[in-house]
C-alpha cells in the first residue's frame, strides 16, 4: 500500500512512453467530463487540464483510477504532489522527465541507492 501512489504515477509515466508515437492514442475526456470521484482525484489539475494534451490526460486518469482505492493519507500526498508538479514551470518539467528517464536506464541496484538516498534526504521536510 506504501508504494500506490509511486506505482500510479510511474505507470502513468511508462504508459505514456508506450503510447508515444501512436496515432490511435486515446482521446482523454475535459475537465467537465469528468466525474466528480475524478475531479476529487485530479483536483490539483483543474486548472489547466483542458490545455494538457490527450496523451497527458490518459496517463493522469490513470491514477484517477487508483485513487479511489488509496487511503486518505497516501490521497493527501498524491493531491501534493500533483500540486508539485502544476507549479512547475515548463522547463522543470522537462527536466524532471528527463531525470525520470535518467533514472529509468540505471541498473537495479544504482537506482535503488538512489531511491534510499533521496528518501532518506526528503524524511524530514515539511508535509511529509
Amino acid at each position: 500500500m506504501a508504494g500506490q501512489v509511486r506505482q500510479a504515477l510511474i505507470a502513468c509515466l511508462l504508459a505514456g512512453h508506450a503510447l508515444l508515437g501512436h496515432a490511435d492514442a486515446p482521446t482523454a475526456p475535459l475537465w467537465e467530463q469528468l466525474n466528480s470521484q475524478q475531479r476529487e482525484a485530479l483536483s490539483p489539475l483543474a486548472g489547466e487540464w483542458n490545455q494538457m494534451s490527450d496523451l497527458q490526460r490518459a496517463r493522469l486518469m490513470m491514477v484517477a483510477e487508483q485513487y479511489p482505492s488509496l487511503p486518505p493519507d497516501k490521497r493527501e500526498r498524491l493531491h501534493r504532489r500533483l500540486q508539485q508538479w502544476a507549479d512547475l514551470s515548463p522547463e522543470q518539467r522537462s527536466r524532471a522527465r528527463e531525470n525520470f528517464s535518467q533514472l529509468r536506464q540505471m541498473p537495479p541496484e544504482q537506482r535503488e541507492e538512489f531511491r534510499q538516498e533521496w528518501q532518506a534526504g526528503h524524511q524530514n521536510k515539511p508535509g511529509k
